[in-house]
């Protein structure tokens, strides 16, 4: 893990930043509130369930898997989240975390310390702490309905479109086979071969396993009809 002063002024999402938002010129940082920017290495624990967290985490890119202790004792990933999501909200209420958070590949964050936000007025920030927590349930709930599509086509379709929406255009970031696999209720096997169908009607280009280039207009059509061999 890797720790720097953040340049705010060169930040693609400065814009949607709660630093940026609730920051007001005549307001200065004491010692220990200001922002700092933070990045982890591929399968780094960035959040553990049960543990409060210690500040605010909003991530500037890479992908996040959601990870929650079922009541069988075993941990699965339930979900993914990427740039723009605002993590540790639980912590500044004084709750511990729900979820533990894994990092798919490289990631960047800005560490927002709690008594940043609490210089701000409380309405503001209570109003946006509510846009992210919406944000964020959101996602929790589409993850949620991709697992209801009874064929695996439409699954992975849903899935990989989902996953395009929190990242930048270009090559989107995957999940391994394994973790897709989780995240999709089947096997690693299955979805080796629903990237090779996917990759054979031109849905996708995969030039390396980390990243794929997604024919999104092909994706929606396979959404509401996905071909006979996932089925």
């Amino acid at each position: 893990m890797n720790s720097e002063a953040p340049q705010c002024e060169l930040c693609a999402l400065r814009h949607d930043c709660p630093k940026s938002l609730l920051e007001r010129p005549s307001v200065r940082a004491e010692p220990g509130q200001e922002a700092r920017g933070r990045s982890w290495r591929k399968g780094a624990l960035l959040a553990r369930q049960g543990q409060r967290p210690a500040s605010f985490l909003f991530v500037k890119c890479g992908l996040l898997l959601l990870r929650q202790l079922g009541p069988d004792g075993v941990e699965r990933s339930i979900g993914v989240v990427g740039r723009g999501h605002l993590l540790g909200l639980q912590g500044f209420y004084g709750l511990p975390a729900g979820l533990s958070l894994r990092a798919v590949g490289p990631v960047a964050v800005c560490d927002i310390p709690f008594a940043r936000l609490r210089l701000a007025p409380a309405l503001a920030v209570q109003e946006l702490l509510m846009r992210y927590n919406h944000r964020a349930l959101g996602a929790l709930a589409r993850w949620g309905l991709i697992m209801r599509m009874p064929k695996l086509g439409q699954r992975m379709a849903a899935a990989l479109l989902l996953l395009a929406e929190g990242q930048a255009p270009g090559l989107v970031e995957l999940p391994n086979q394994s973790q897709m696999a989780e995240l999709l209720g089947v096997t690693r096997e299955s979805i080796n071969r629903a990237y090779r169908v996917f990759e054979s009607l031109g849905a996708l280009r995969r030039p390396t396993r980390a990243m794929a280039e997604l024919d999104q207009a092909r994706l929606r059509r396979l959404l509401k009809r996905p071909p006979q061999e996932l089925a």
